[in-house]
């Protein structure tokens, strides 16, 4: 049946379906319900919508970033509290408003960039900005830009405080900068070895170390073939195995051969990075430390010659004594036998003397020249640098050598000396030719430069001294007529022991007397200068600086306060015989002072044979002067002295050095231990007699019991 054709009921009372009260009442009901139920669960969906937003607002609000929202135009649609404190504005003047307005200018331009990024196939995007209300040192946040996929217009922003973030970020690339810095100006470079697949990084610094550009990449064996094929290979090799098997730290030092093959010290530093119970990475230090390993091994040559030449000067010191104490017999009998009326007629036997002699002294002068060379060498020669006059100096040279001038019938003169008073050409006030320097020293140049020129100048020849002045220098220049020398010779003339030939000719020397003559010069800040040419004689001129101030006062003399000569003191020596104590070991040297005393019929001598017996006799018989020897077994001379010292009896005894030491250091520590003066082996005879005469007439002979 058609179901749209009437129920046979329905035609036969005439009603349709929808008219039946009954079941539309029953319908209404079922929609009723429905509805209800309906309204029921829109009711909680709305709830719950409401529950959501509410959620929404309180993770939008209560989030750990500040979150803005805004348009595409940049237009503040919402922002939480945190994003009001981070941008320093209320939310009230963000909203509406245009956020770039909250940033900086720079930031302003990079937000425009970020959101323009979002409306692209990006959606998201990062950046740093600063807002303009940012407190004191500037603020940084970091913004993260994502668009809204519920809302394409919007765009949400989150803001982070990174400042602090950013600050240790800088801080710590400027400290490794600074690392780099330092790195560089140690030349130290950083590397490191994975030990599994033996890859290493090296740093620039290590590289450039290396001799390597930054597209090598370098493996172990790179390392190790570094370092010169042998022991100081196997060496790094050992201590890689060590490190990498038991993670043994290392510090090496080596030779390292660059890519380019040149070889430089370096320090090698390793150490394990452990984890797991094995080695995972070994890193390190490579140093360049040529410059400090050159300055040591500089350091340790030096050490080495000074030591060779300490060793030197001992030894010279040791072969002057050893040479000084037989060349005292020598000297002293020749000079005794000389003046000895036993030889009176025999010319023959004094002229062999006087042989003797000569060559004895000619030894002394060869011991005193090396010496004085050794000295200058070893920073040991002794000056005394204070003004003196050159002018009486000059006189009192010339005075030396002029007896061996007038035996070869030279003339030896002064020309155009300045007299005293006389201002050599400036103006200055202080006296002609007062030049600043040691004047014993310059003594010993000038009477060397004398003899040189007395020596070399044909009999009958001439020697002329000049005194030349300036503002800062005084220069003497001693000009002889002799044969001169060419040029090839003078290229070699302050050499030590080259005489330029001379020794073929017969004429005595050592070649030692112009290298001492300049070093003693050069000592003093002065110079030597020679010209000369062959048959036109040599001028040699000894240049020093000019004093510019008078002398303070005399350069005391050992014999402090003695008078020298007879005169002065007003007594006389020969009144009464006085007493010389010589206390020496040496039998011979007794001998050579008992003979060169035997004349002296004012003196009696004591002798002791060391210093306990010396003492003794000095306690007995209270001398009037002591001549001790430095050198003596039980008591030496200084500590003689000092016990006589201690002795009020003979406190004021004048005692006198007499030693083969002639080195600076001993002579000047003797003085300082009270000696009034330092004789040195072979005894020079006639200042030994005049230095008795002034010491006997300063203190007149004791009153004997």
């Amino acid at each position: 049946m058609d179901p749209a054709s009437p129920h046979p009921a329905e035609q036969a009372t005439g009603r349709s379906r929808d008219d039946d009260p009954a079941r539309i009442r029953h319908e209404l009901e079922v929609h009723q319900a429905e509805l209800a139920q309906q309204n029921e669960q829109l009711q909680e969906t709305r709830d719950e919508m409401a529950r959501s937003l509410q959620r929404y607002v309180e993770l939008y609000d209560d989030a750990p970033v500040g979150l803005v929202t805004v348009d595409d135009q940049g237009r503040v649609r919402n922002a939480n509290p945190l994003a009001e404190a981070l941008l320093g504005r209320a939310r009230d003047a963000l909203l509406g408003q245009p956020l770039w307005a909250a940033l900086t200018p720079h930031s302003a331009h990079e937000l425009r960039r970020l959101v323009a990024r979002c409306s692209g196939q990006d959606r998201r995007a990062t950046g740093l900005v600063e807002p303009a209300n940012a407190p004191a040192g500037g603020r940084q946040l970091r913004l993260d830009a994502c668009r809204s996929q519920s809302h394409p217009e919007e765009v949400l922003l989150a803001f982070a405080d990174v400042t602090e973030a950013v600050r240790a970020d800088s801080e710590l690339a400027r400290t490794r900068r600074s690392l780099e810095m330092c790195n560089r100006a140690a030349s130290i470079g950083v590397w490191a070895l994975d030990p599994d697949s033996g890859v290493v990084e090296w740093s620039p610094m290590a590289r450039e170390i290396h001799g390597v550009g930054p597209d090598v990449t370098p493996g172990r064996t790179d390392i190790e073939a570094s370092f010169p094929e042998g022991p100081d290979r196997d060496r790094v090799a050992a201590a890689l195995d060590e490190v990498i098997a038991v993670g043994r730290a290392f510090d090496l030092e080596g030779p390292l051969v660059d890519a380019s093959g040149r070889r430089v010290w370096v320090r090698l530093i390793g150490m394990a990075e452990w984890s797991d119970g094995r080695c995972q990475r070994v890193y390190g230090t490579i140093q360049d430390v040529d410059l400090r390993h050159r300055a040591e091994q500089a350091r340790l040559a030096q050490a080495v010659a000074e030591a060779a030449n300490r060793s030197k000067s001992v030894f010279l010191a040791r072969v002057s004594h050893e040479l000084r104490t037989p060349l005292n017999a020598v000297l002293g009998f020749s000079h005794v036998l000389q003046r000895s009326p036993l030889l009176a007629g025999a010319d023959r036997e004094r002229g062999q003397l006087r042989h003797i002699h000569d060559a004895g002294q000619h030894l002394l002068s060869l011991i005193d020249d090396i010496l004085d060379i050794s000295r200058a060498e070893s920073g040991q020669l002794a000056l005394q640098c204070e003004p003196f006059d050159l002018v009486p100096l000059i006189d009192e040279c010339i005075a030396v050598v002029q007896l061996a001038a007038q035996q070869r019938h030279q003339s030896v003169q002064g020309e155009q000396l300045p007299a005293h008073g006389v201002a050599c050409g400036v103006a200055t006030g202080v006296a002609p030719g007062m030049a600043l320097g040691d004047r014993t020293r310059m003594r010993q140049v000038l009477i060397n430069l004398l003899s040189n020129a007395v020596k070399y100048t044909d009999d009958g020849g001439s020697i002329r001294v000049r005194l030349r002045c300036s503002d800062h220098q005084v220069s003497v220049a001693v000009a002889d007529s002799g044969p001169g020398l060419a040029p090839e010779q003078q290229e070699h003339l302050f050499e030590p022991f080259n005489r330029l030939g001379a020794e073929r000719g017969g004429v005595p020397g050592t070649g030692l007397g112009l290298v001492i003559v300049r070093t003693l010069l050069e000592a003093m800040g002065g110079s030597i200068a020679v010209q000369s040419g062959r048959g036109v004689g040599s001028v040699f001129t000894a240049t020093l600086p000019r004093a510019l101030e008078p002398p303070a006062g005399a350069r005391p003399s050992p014999l402090v306060g003695l008078p020298p000569d007879a005169a002065a003191a007003g007594v006389d020596v020969r009144a009464r015989p006085a007493t010389v104590l010589y206390v020496e070991d040496n039998a011979i040297n007794v001998e050579v002072m008992r003979h060169i005393l035997s004349e002296r019929t004012d003196l009696t001598l004591a002798v002791a044979a060391d210093g306990l017996l010396g003492l003794q006799a000095a306690q007995q018989l209270r001398p009037d002067l002591v001549l001790l020897d430095m050198h003596m077994p039980g008591l030496d001379g200084s500590e003689l002295r000092r016990r006589l010292a201690a002795d009020p009896d003979l406190a004021a005894t004048p005692c006198v050095a007499i030693s083969a030491n002639a080195m600076a250091a001993d002579i000047q520590q003797a003085l300082d231990d009270g000696f009034i003066d330092y004789l040195t082996k072979p005894v020079d005879v006639p200042r030994l007699l005049a230095l008795i005469d002034r010491v006997l007439h300063r203190h007149p002979p004791l009153a004997h019991p």
